[in-house]
């Protein structure tokens, strides 16, 4: 799956240290700023890389590690969905990571027999010993969940018996071995304690930012937004200019961000949505409550593209808002 779906996606994906949406860089290229983050990445002699991947039909589910949504889904899902999603930016430099996982019914108060789900996390142990062609060789999965079969003695989970309940939560938790520092948010502020209204205007202000910055062809603040927010993924997961291992690199980042401008337009953000916290308060982020099952959960900031058919294609970009302890303006975390 290219970057363009995890940006429109969720978690876009798909995810920034150090920029501020406020801040008064003059002129500086961001775009040419992401594509300068790679110069942080090659010299780094060993380079582990952990990925998500997920299945699930029939139900409503939502998965967050370390506290951090990872995957937030109300509506029917085709069933499958074996991509690996690069999560190095939602882990942390000391062990465990924590893993939650909530399944609950869709359309009726319990789940059914075809309410299902698999997810699974697997690695590789440098991404500089892996090539296009080898790159499934190293790949093994920590955990898993799956319906279709029994439990087993091996460190697995499987066979979990969700018919008939009206919620399903589990905890568990691994080992990784990431050397990057991702854990700036221990310095972060727990947003839950601010005032709302003033916290709920800084949150929206940035989203506007973003989608005036399409609507109006503010190129500068666009580039410097989408700094923002793919500056700590791309860190953290070792992204390259051009990358054959990792399902999406710098370049097709750009190119898509590319297209996202040009081609994208986004509506007034509306009042069906509420502002979300995570990671114990210090992430903050708005998300749709409306009726459409394909788009609650979901930001309420949505890019909308006309399609050969006519039909107009709609997808959510979603922001996730940290404050450092010694400041009062958000950043963007990814």
């Amino acid at each position: 799956m290219s970057y363009i779906k995890y940006l429109w996606f969720v978690f876009i994906c798909m995810v920034g240290m150090s920029c501020n949406s406020q801040n008064n860089t003059g002129m500086t290229d961001y775009k040419n700023k992401i594509l300068e983050i790679n110069k942080d990445v090659e010299g780094i002699n060993n380079k582990p890389l952990y990925n998500f991947h997920y299945s699930y039909s029939g139900c409503q589910i939502e998965i967050l590690i370390n506290d951090k949504l990872i995957l937030k889904e109300f509506g029917y899902n085709i069933g499958a969905y074996y991509t690996p999603i690069p999560i190095n930016h939602f882990l942390l430099k000391n062990n465990p990571q924590k893993v939650k996982v909530i399944v609950k019914p869709l359309g009726s108060d319990y789940l059914t027999e075809q309410s299902s789900f698999n997810i699974g996390i697997s690695y590789f142990s440098d991404k500089n010993t892996r090539t296009e062609y080898d790159k499934d060789e190293d790949k093994y999965f920590l955990f898993q969940f799956d319906t279709d079969e029994t439990i087993t003695s091996d460190g697995f989970e499987r066979k979990v018996n969700i018919e008939d309940l009206t919620h399903y939560e589990k905890e568990f938790e691994f080992d990784s071995n990431i050397h990057i520092e991702n854990d700036f948010l221990a310095n972060a502020k727990d947003l839950r304690n601010l005032d709302r209204d003033s916290l709920h205007k800084k949150v929206l202000g940035i989203y506007q930012e973003y989608g005036n910055s399409i609507n109006d062809k503010i190129e500068e603040v666009f580039w410097k937004l989408m700094y923002g927010k793919v500056s700590h993924f791309t860190k953290s997961n070792y992204l390259l200019i051009t990358d054959s291992i990792n399902n999406i690199d710098l370049e097709s980042i750009i190119k898509e961000a590319e297209a996202i401008y040009s081609q994208a337009n986004f509506p007034p953000i509306g009042n069906d949505y509420e502002m979300i916290f995570y990671d114990e308060g210090r992430l903050v982020c708005f998300e749709s409550t409306v009726d459409d099952l394909k788009l609650k959960g979901k930001s309420p900031l949505i890019g909308t593209a006309k399609q050969h058919d006519g039909s107009v294609y709609k997808k959510p970009i979603q922001f996730y808002f940290y404050m450092p302890k010694d400041s009062n303006e958000l950043q963007i975390m990814y």
